[in-house]
């Protein structure tokens, strides 16, 4: 399967489990490829760890795609570890 461009996005919030992003609009106004995915589809999360995050689509509605992260043991620590310093970051 060919590899479709990256679409930049915006956390809207995030758990050990999931997460859901805002996605940007094309430039005519039109709404990105992510955007049309389904339920149960599987995409790429790029530049929220060091590697790239498998995900499932678990639901689209307007330019908010809402994700199920498929994380290994180490992923889980990563993230689990990166959650704690974003939230005591935001009590500082």
């Amino acid at each position: 399967m060919p590899r479709l461009p990256s679409i930049a996005g915006s956390l809207v919030n995030i758990s050990i489990s999931g997460c859901a992003v805002r996605v940007q609009m094309t430039a005519a106004g039109k709404r990105s490829w992510p955007l049309h995915r389904s339920n149960g589809d599987e995409i790429s999360l790029f530049g929220l760890l060091r590697q790239p995050v498998a995900c499932w689509v678990v639901a689209v509605d307007n330019d908010i795609m809402r994700l199920r992260f498929l994380l290994d043991n180490g992923a889980r620590d990563h993230l689990e570890r990166a959650i704690a310093a974003w939230t005591e970051a935001e009590k500082h």
